[in-house]
């Protein structure tokens, strides 16, 4: 899975790179934990102290839509 190798090379955990992922969408939505454990907020919080690079953020993007991106 795509979004696993991507947080294995930054030495993130999986839930914050989606998080990174989804803060970095064109439309700029604001992500919602839906949880109100710590460690689950702790997660998302983590998302917002690093970027994906361009070529991993269209990875991620290209194996969600199971093709390449135009």
């Amino acid at each position: 899975m795509k979004i696993k190798e991507v947080a294995d090379e930054l030495n993130r955990p999986f839930a914050s790179v989606v998080f990174a992922w989804i803060m970095q969408l064109p439309c700029k939505p604001v992500p919602l934990t839906g949880s109100g454990r710590i460690e689950s907020i702790q997660v998302a919080v983590e998302a917002t102290q690093f970027s994906l690079s361009r070529p991993q953020w269209f990875e991620i993007l290209r194996a969600a839509r199971g093709h390449e991106v135009a």
